[in-house]
């Protein structure tokens, strides 16, 4: 790939973008492909190993303006948008890198060095995770995803975070995080998903806190708030309908009895107009799709 230490500016944005978009494509195909089934798991963690070394000198080669783990001094510091959305990129490619590690298929790992190994896995998959619930701020903000976060893909981010937040607390993993806190996590990236004024959103919403509802119950964890927190906008005055799980945004990782737990029950609220859908009328119309009223064309790309 020549990866070589870059200027900051928008041309080596968009060079940095498109190599990690190829390193993650090379994820998917090692990892995520029908022949991943007949590998052995010797040769599944040197692929995991050497794509781990690839985004690692990925990283190096970054710019300091682009580096996410170096907090501006100022918010109008030059290309903090662009160190956002890098980030954003980056915890993504490590979460599909070291998910394999959260699901049970580690019971296979007998070794002591694959143990080690799957552990240290898992936890930088936790690690992405919380990163990118880290960079939401705790108090939901509608303008900020437009102005400085990836408007186009967040919710597919944020519910990425949650579907690995949810897997550990599902799994017994042995990891360095306290579920509580993963808990806590999870829920404040349901609270963004929540107010995000996004009809996809909003469905994606329903479908986590009905997961997140099953889980935290193992460990005690109330969230009734959460349902609460929705309730106002999902009664419509007309008539009533069941919210119908929609199988793009239910994490296909997850096991057989977490996902039972995401269909809605008649104790939770209904709705009778969602997403385009009404309740009487069989035509759908679907809604515009989602667009930041404040979004800025000039602020995609840095200024060289």
């Amino acid at each position: 790939m020549g990866l070589i230490t870059m200027e900051a500016n928008s041309g080596s944005y968009f060079q940095a973008a498109i190599q990690l978009s190829i390193i993650t494509q090379s994820i998917m195909t090692s990892l995520y492909s029908a022949g991943t089934m007949i590998r052995s798991q010797t040769e599944l963690q040197q692929d995991m190993t050497q794509l781990g070394l690839r985004l690692d000198m990925w990283f190096n080669s970054l710019p300091s303006e682009f580096n996410s783990q170096r907090p501006p001094s100022v918010s109008s510091e030059p290309f903090v948008r662009e160190r956002i959305l890098l980030a954003f990129q980056l915890c993504s490619a490590k979460m599909l890198l070291t998910r394999p590690c959260l699901t049970g298929r580690r019971s296979s790992w007998r070794e002591a060095n694959e143990i080690s190994f799957t552990s240290r896995m898992a936890n930088a998959c936790l690690d992405a995770a919380i990163t990118i619930v880290n960079f939401l701020p705790d108090e939901p903000r509608s303008d900020l995803i437009p102005e400085q976060g990836p408007w186009w893909c967040i919710t597919h981010h944020v519910m990425q975070a949650v579907s690995v937040l949810l897997l550990a607390l599902s799994y017994s993993t042995t990891t360095s995080h306290d579920p509580s806190s993963l808990i806590q996590s999870t829920k404040k990236a349901v609270c963004w998903l929540r107010n995000m004024q996004d009809p996809v959103a909003e469905r994606a919403f329903h479908v986590a806190l009905n997961l997140l509802d099953g889980v935290a119950g193992r460990y005690g964890v109330d969230v009734s708030d959460l349902w609460n927190m929705g309730i106002e906008n999902v009664i419509s005055a007309q008539s009533h309908v069941q919210l119908p799980v929609s199988d793009a945004f239910m994490p296909a990782c997850l096991p057989a009895h977490i996902v039972s737990m995401a269909t809605p029950t008649n104790t939770h609220a209904t709705v009778s107009s969602y997403a385009g859908y009404d309740a009487v009328v069989t035509d759908p119309a679907f809604p515009t799709h989602y667009a930041a009223t404040s979004f800025n064309n000039s602020c995609y790309m840095a200024r060289s």
